[in-house]
């Protein structure tokens, strides 16, 4: 009884070191920080550009820098046509959980896209081999970021200003909302209205000259120096001289621009007030 009792003792012990070990795998990733698409403004994010990041999923950070790689394909875009990169190589540095920034911007142009533009920022490779690319071990999220430029050109014609405008009149205190009229000529925008808010001269012109960023452009300067403006109902002569840089944008649809108002006394002129005034379609 005694020898089978250790047989069996025996028999468990062998059973128990041939038994697999069962070994819980611990994994690390690299994924892109944050939403997995975003929009880029052609405009706004040609100055400041959208951030890239990539947060590491460890226990603790690495002793040593880790080194990622990344790679730009556009749809419809063009590297030095329609986006930058800052760059294609980005670090975790030692002793940190997330890496420097990768910036990608627009290149504003005046081309209007008819086919919707994209481009995908994408995670390839880490230097530490034990590091996976993405969150996850099966379909791993967050290893590229889809960008979708939205463009900020439009085939509307500079004849949109032809016409009734709204206009929003600024004289340093509560914007105003009085109704000019315009017509363009060539490159000449003629504007009627209370251009000054004062109900004594409701007929006020100013003639600008709209001048495109450059061909083909859909925005640029409206400028007209120096106008006289005429005589209004209380028997004074004005004149409107500009200050700063008037503003067209076609897409918008306003002109924006900001002079100072002189009336003439005896044969001085004189300075009255200044004012802000943006025209909408």
């Amino acid at each position: 009884m005694k020898k089978l009792l250790l047989l069996s003792i025996s028999i468990i012990f062998i059973a128990c070191e041939n038994d697999e070990k069962i070994i819980d795998p611990v994994y690390e990733f690299a994924a892109i920080k944050g939403n997995q698409t975003a929009n880029l403004n052609e405009f706004s994010n040609s100055e400041v550009g959208y951030p890239v990041l990539v947060q590491l999923w460890a226990a603790q950070p690495y002793a040593q820098d880790i080194d990622l790689t990344f790679q730009a394909t556009g749809t419809n875009a063009t590297s030095g046509t329609d986006f930058l990169l800052s760059t294609t190589t980005l670090k975790i540095k030692s002793g940190k959980l997330v890496s420097d920034t990768l910036w990608i911007k627009t290149i504003d142009n005046e081309e209007v896209s008819t086919l919707p533009r994209k481009v995908e920022v994408k995670l390839l490779s880490t230097s530490q081999p034990n590091i996976k690319v993405g969150l996850g071990i099966t379909n791993p999220a967050n290893t590229s970021i889809l960008f979708t430029i939205v463009d900020d050109e439009c085939t509307t014609p500079l004849s949109i200003f032809n016409g009734t405008l709204t206009n929003a009149i600024n004289w340093g205190g509560d914007d105003v909302l009085k109704a000019a009229t315009s017509v363009l000529s060539g490159s000449q925008l003629t504007l009627i209205g209370n251009l000054i808010d004062y109900g004594a001269f409701p007929n006020a012109k100013v003639v600008l000259t709209l001048t495109p960023a450059f061909s083909g452009a859909t925005r640029g300067t409206a400028t007209f120096g120096e106008y006289l403006a005429g005589t209004d109902n209380d028997g004074y002569e004005y004149k409107f001289v500009q200050t700063g840089t008037g503003r067209f944008d076609v897409c918008a649809e306003t002109v924006s621009i900001a002079y100072d108002i002189y009336y003439k006394d005896g044969s001085a002129w004189v300075y009255w007030y200044s004012v802000t005034n943006v025209f909408s379609v």
